[in-house]
């Protein structure tokens, strides 16, 4: 599974053993739909479960940076360089993930 520049909130809880699926995420550092405190949460919360993530986190990138032509200010933007790293690494993620390589 792969989250991009996603809310990383939960209303319910992963318990031990419940997500199978391998994660990745990506994200940016100031990101204020999803800040720090809330991406340390959903990493305690998987390790916690037991879930085998991975999270690549931008600095200076906003919320929606994989959408082009994105501006709002301190909000969200187009961050062409984090969508091309993105892109590549869910990429590269999946396929590995087809071949029982994660």
């Amino acid at each position: 599974m792969v989250s991009i520049h996603g809310d990383l909130t939960s209303p319910v809880p992963a318990t031990k053993g419940a997500i199978k699926a391998k994660l990745l995420v990506t994200h940016g550092a100031p990101d204020p739909v999803a800040p720090k405190a809330q991406r340390d949460a959903f990493e305690a919360e998987m390790d916690t479960a037991g879930t085998q993530w991975q999270m690549l986190v931008f600095s200076g990138v906003l919320h929606a940076y994989t959408d082009q032509g994105m501006d709002v200010p301190n909000v969200a933007g187009w961050n062409e360089p984090a969508t091309r790293y993105t892109y590549t690494l869910m990429n590269q993620f999946i396929d590995d993930a087809f071949a029982a390589k994660l």
